[in-house]
């Protein structure tokens, strides 16, 4: 994004998600030029995959931003990717008590409803019967497993989005 744009919207890219931005813009632009040069030797199935991730990759980074410059706090939709960062991990994600789950719903203005993937099988869930209420203020969105996997075991709960 250029600096103009950054200094007429009022707030600064590069504080917010540069980094991550950069990195899937990096990723296609390989991709871009593998595909041009006929060095992709991998099928269609898997072009496609990687496309898909590639997108939901930005969809965060675009939920991040407006999130994170808008007025006034959003609540996180259902399916939206998060981790439960407890005061006493310090912003370590290698901490035994951090969790990575995703969003079932908001309650209220200051928590929201998660369940969390098991630290041994993150394709599976922690607790299947209830979500945990988590404070938004320990919450950080972060996508840490495919959306697909997220959706698919929403529609398992039979979550609706």
């Amino acid at each position: 994004m250029s600096k103009v744009f950054t200094k007429a919207k009022g707030w600064n890219v590069a504080e917010l998600k540069k980094t991550e931005l950069f990195n899937v813009c990096e990723r296609i632009t390989r991709l871009s030029k593998a595909l041009e040069k006929g060095e992709f030797d991998k099928g269609p199935e898997e072009l496609c995959s990687i496309l898909e991730d590639l997108g939901d990759e930005l969809q965060s980074i675009a939920s991040e931003i407006r999130e994170l410059t808008s007025p006034e706090p959003q609540p996180m939709r259902p399916g939206t990717q998060i981790v439960y960062m407890p005061d006493q991990a310090k912003g370590d994600l290698n901490h035994s008590d951090v969790m990575f789950g995703f969003v079932v719903a908001h309650k209220g203005e200051f928590f929201h409803w998660c369940h969390f993937w098991s630290k041994n099988k993150p394709e599976i869930l922690r607790t299947r019967k209830s979500p945990d209420m988590v404070p938004n203020d320990n919450l950080i969105r972060k996508k840490t497993v495919p959306q697909k996997q997220v959706d698919e075991m929403m529609a398992k709960l039979k979550i609706p989005k």
